[in-house]
């Protein structure tokens, strides 16, 4: 999974969702960089991070594309460490 997580092609139209204080959860979350989906957690601290499939689109742009939104690859993940929290 390591490979299509890094690849900037598909990393761009992976799903990523994570659980804030309070049970808040947010999914569709995306991003064109590993150092956009850095700031990002940082800014947010979320308590969960869930790593989704790749989709067809951009999921953070699901609303503004036309065409199919569809799952096309997906990945069982066990653990994920924070490694980029440090």
């Amino acid at each position: 999974m390591i490979y299509n997580l890094i690849s900037a092609a598909l990393f761009a139209r992976r799903e990523f969702s994570c659980t804030l204080p309070g049970d808040v959860y947010i999914r569709y979350q995306s991003f064109d960089s590993m150092a956009e989906f850095k700031a990002k957690i940082l800014k947010l601290k979320p308590e969960k991070i869930d790593i989704g499939a790749v989709f067809t689109q951009r999921p953070k742009a699901r609303n503004m594309v036309s065409g199919e939104f569809q799952p096309v690859e997906k990945e069982y993940v066990h653990l994920i460490a924070t490694i980029l929290l440090k």
